[in-house]
């Protein structure tokens, strides 16, 4: 499974001490952007990535 990351899920180190994990390559996802629209139960920000086009997810 590939998967696109941010911030700190970008430490191989941390995210290996979830789940096997390698690091395999840096990508762009172009007509998408990172929406940060909800909050966590600690008050921090969590995101999706959706189309860039979608107002809904401001």
């Amino acid at each position: 499974m590939l998967c696109f990351a941010y911030g700190s899920n970008m430490s191989t180190q941390r995210l290996a001490a979830r789940i096997p994990a390698r690091f395999v390559t840096t990508a762009l996802l172009p007509a998408y952007r990172l929406a940060f629209h909800q909050q966590g139960g600690d008050g921090s920000g969590k995101c999706d990535i959706v189309p860039a086009s979608d107002q809904s997810a401001v």
